[in-house]
């Protein structure tokens, strides 16, 4: 597996990545008429070109494509915000999330960056049971509106990426 900065050729394989995820994964968490046209104008619009500079994403390439990606917005008011952590489903349970983060640690600690966070469904058990064994703290749940549709969300914090850094 190789972990790399995205290029604009990954771009629609990083969208349908993402487009498949957010169908399958929160197909009980958001109605399905929003996991349709308005899913699919979501992903255009973000995936229509690369992040600017104050963004990282990275991909985890093998021998059959794109494995995984991971997005960071450098500018958050709460430090960096790892925005999206997706994974194919035949790359699941392989350790590609695992090492993205590990990749993801080290390039913030190289910026001088010290913690990041993201926000994860409040039913996500299975995500939140992932970032609690990669050292994630979850914060307080939230409400947040994703696609006009209000949700419950849990913050997730590493205040020292030194040990998430770590090769596995």
């Amino acid at each position: 597996m190789l972990i790399r900065p995205a290029k604009e050729t990954d771009l629609p394989h990083i969208a349908a990545l993402h487009l498949s995820n957010w169908r399958h994964d929160y197909r009980d968490q958001l109605p399905a008429t929003l996991l349709g046209d308005p899913l699919d104008a979501k992903m255009g619009r973000a995936w229509a070109s690369l992040p600017g500079q104050r963004s990282l994403v990275r991909v985890a390439e093998g021998r059959s494509g794109l494995l995984g990606f991971c997005l960071i917005h450098l500018d958050d008011p709460e430090g960096p915000l790892l925005e999206s952590l997706h994974i194919a489903a035949t790359a699941r349970g392989q350790g590609v999330g695992r090492a993205l983060m590990a990749h993801a640690a080290r390039d913030l600690l190289a910026q001088g960056f010290e913690g990041m966070w993201l926000c994860v469904f409040a039913d996500n058990g299975s995500a939140r049971a992932v970032y609690a064994r990669m050292g994630g703290r979850e914060g307080a749940v939230r409400d947040v509106t994703v696609l006009g549709h209000p949700v419950r969300s849990v913050p997730v914090h590493w205040s020292d990426l030194s040990a998430l850094a770590k090769p596995s």
